[in-house]
């Protein structure tokens, strides 16, 4: 979800003078497990972030010496210190990040993963003296040692970044593809709070309302599109791809059912609820008897989002965003859903 970080370093003006910081691998505890990428430049100054504190410091002042010398190296960075009263890292763990001179051939390639919707392959030697990237489609894969092509595949699936390890080298498969876009059917109070809170972990987000007082770019500047049209032409003409995420916030029951009763004929990752319990099973009885599968409208998400007890419409989007943040990163229903209570 960090497009945003990932076009800023495209967009640096003068990768000479900045060293790219990316995680090639983990073990235990430690801040980040997701591959980040971080941009250091000569004055200290950076762009993303690889989890913070004292790795972070350590990394940049790394990456000073990288700038200045303009080589590579892989540095292994132990964070299992056991005293509390010491400087250092008591995450548990131990992380690898490659640090490099930023170049304009990097920030190419990254760009074209990035525009192609391609996976980013990096082969890395331990020690850093070799670096090897290619760009992986589909359907033109190289070939490749089994657990790599095997880690290929798994990313392909899941749209996250993994790193195998083979001997002394490193395999990084990144994916810098599509982001999952939210979907909110409403755009009342709470469709306007849970995109204004979406745009700050960076999820690109698309309004659905016919009414033009609500839906615009002055209540909701950071949407993607506002789609003003009637009920009927977004049922015939809305795309989603199964890996997006919905939310139906609209204004009236009707509206619900309707919406519901067309999603729930698309095969989609998450679809979800703003509702009460008592109206979430007359709708589901109005589903059912509507021929919708009871599997179906049990993987709805209503009432949507965790129980942290939220009031307010802010609450509210809180708890909306952190029950779809655990759907993303977990694939499943958290045990605090509303709508597994």
């Amino acid at each position: 979800m960090e497009k945003t970080i990932l076009q800023k370093i495209i967009d640096y003006d003068n990768p000479r003078k900045a060293a790219l910081c990316t995680q090639i691998d983990w073990k235990g505890s430690v801040p980040r497990k997701d591959f980040p990428i971080m941009l250091v430049d000569e004055n200290r100054n950076i762009i993303g972030t690889i989890g913070g504190g004292a790795l972070e410091h350590e990394t940049i002042e790394s990456a000073k010496d990288v700038i200045a010398v303009r080589k590579p190296i892989v540095q292994q960075f132990n964070l299992t210190n056991q005293d509390v009263s010491k400087t250092g890292s008591i995450c548990g763990g131990v992380t690898t990040i490659l640090i490099e001179p930023c170049t304009q051939d990097i920030v190419a390639m990254l760009n074209k993963a990035k525009t192609d919707n391609s996976l980013l392959l990096t082969k890395i030697t331990e020690n850093g003296n070799e670096i090897e990237r290619q760009i992986i489609h589909n359907e033109e894969v190289p070939p490749l040692p089994k657990k790599v092509s095997n880690g290929i595949a798994e990313v392909e699936k899941s749209k996250f970044s993994k790193s195998v390890k083979i001997g002394n080298t490193f395999y990084l498969i990144q994916y810098f593809g599509q982001s999952p876009v939210l979907h909110i059917f409403g755009a009342g109070h709470v469709g306007q709070a849970v995109a204004e809170t979406a745009n700050f972990i960076g999820i690109e987000t698309k309004i659905y309302d016919e009414r033009k007082d609500l839906n615009n770019t002055e209540r909701f500047p950071f949407a993607s599109e506002n789609n003003t049209n009637d009920l009927d032409t977004i049922v015939k003409s809305t795309i989603i791809n199964p890996n997006d995420f919905v939310l139906v916030a609209t204004r009236g029951h009707q509206h619900d059912f309707e919406l519901m009763r067309w999603l729930l004929q698309k095969e989609l990752s998450y679809i979800s609820l703003v509702s009460s319990n008592k109206k979430w099973q007359l709708l589901s009885e109005a589903l059912m008897n509507d021929g919708i599968a009871k599997e179906k409208i049990f993987s709805v998400h209503s009432p949507v989002g965790l129980d942290i007890g939220s009031e307010t419409v802010p609450e509210i989007a809180i708890s909306i965003i952190s029950e779809l943040i655990h759907h993303y990163r977990i694939g499943s229903k958290s045990k605090l859903s509303l709508s597994q209570l």
